[in-house]
């Protein structure tokens, strides 16, 4: 059995704040009302509301009218920089901002939840924001801070694995693309930054490199179950599309 690094927090002790969303602004008009900021993450969920995430806060949309949600209404930050949905039908939400922790919204009660174990006061002050939030393949939650720590959340417990010591001191310091729970390997995960992928085993605590190009930048890894056992890896600079096999981490160019 695996032995966690570091538990940060019991769930029935963790510092957290809950409140129930009663006050979100409603913006009547997509060209006036818009927060005039970046988007950074677009979600719909079960029931075809499409969640987006700016600097300014969450919009929430049902294609005729805006709702914004912020800092006001119960959410740990305003910068929301990643979501994913849980099996719960629960909306996980990071912030790039240093030591904002997450914050989860019950999309069918509204219960906004916020868990500051990043916070700048916090006893462990691990470390910078979560800069992207994946699900594995056993349901539990990861969460990884922009100077590559990892947690990780069973719906008890966070753990802080020990990603960041294992990583190269020169990919440390190389600004996370994108961030993807291996689809098969319910123990791992992929990382994307500007150098190449990185591939983590967490119960083996091993780091692995299958493409690195200082001259080729990755933005986006993207995979889907009916694409075959493969990663598709976006590339910039000069442009291109990979594919990484799942089974034997072999990667192809495909232009």
């Amino acid at each position: 059995m695996r032995t966690p690094f570091s538990l940060l927090f019991l769930f029935v002790l963790v510092n957290f704040m809950a409140g129930q969303i009663n006050s979100a602004k409603v913006l009547h008009s997509y060209a006036s009302d818009l927060p005039k900021s970046q988007i950074y993450d677009i979600i719909q969920d079960h029931d075809g509301f499409v969640w987006i995430g700016t600097r300014d806060g969450l919009l929430r949309s049902d294609g005729l009218q805006l709702i914004q949600f912020n800092a006001e209404d119960g959410l740990g930050f305003n910068y929301c920089a990643d979501f994913v949905i849980d099996e719960k039908e629960q909306l996980w939400i990071a912030s790039r901002a240093d030591y904002k922790g997450v914050s989860k919204l019950n999309l069918k009660t509204h219960q906004m939840t916020h868990f500051p174990f990043l916070s700048q006061d916090s006893l462990d002050n691990l470390g910078k924001g979560i800069t992207a939030i994946s699900i594995a393949k056993n349901q539990n939650l990861l969460f990884l801070s922009a100077d590559y720590q990892l947690f990780e959340y069973d719906g008890t417990v966070f753990i802080n694995h020990t990603l960041q010591d294992l990583i190269e001191p020169e990919s440390r310091v190389v600004q996370i693309a994108d961030f993807l729970a291996d689809p098969v390997d319910a123990d791992a995960c992929w990382i994307a930054n500007h150098n190449g992928l990185i591939y983590y085993d967490r119960m083996r605590s091993r780091v692995t490199y299958p493409f690195t190009n200082n001259q080729t930048e990755i933005n986006d890894i993207f995979y889907h179950a009916e694409l075959g056992p493969y990663l598709w890896v976006g590339l910039s600079g000069s442009g291109g599309l990979l594919q990484l096999d799942l089974r034997d981490h072999k990667v192809h160019t495909l232009y």
